[in-house]
């Protein structure tokens, strides 16, 4: 949740809400990270904000971890206030 926020708020994604009423091969060519410039390769990459256990595994890992330690009730909250925030921004 934290990292799709997170991309969200970077403008990294954006949701067209047309975009939930399309076939999932039309999703999946319209809902796209878009490309960064790799110093390293010297090309352009959709890797900087891919869901990749390379990106995200250990941080992911370490947040469930204090997720479960916080219960369902932070949870609920925690989705809610994030459910506010994509409101009001979008």
């Amino acid at each position: 949740l934290e990292r799709a926020i997170n991309c969200l708020s970077d403008g990294a994604i954006d949701v067209d809400s047309d975009a939930l009423d399309m076939r999932p091969t039309q999703r999946k060519r319209k809902l796209r990270t878009p490309k960064t410039f790799n110093k390293a390769t010297g090309n352009h990459s959709t890797t900087k904000y891919a869901f990749s256990i390379n990106n995200w595994g250990s941080t992911t890992a370490f947040y469930v971890v204090s997720v479960k330690k916080k219960g369902d009730a932070f949870l609920r909250d925690m989705t809610s206030m994030a459910r506010k925030l994509l409101k009001k921004s979008g």
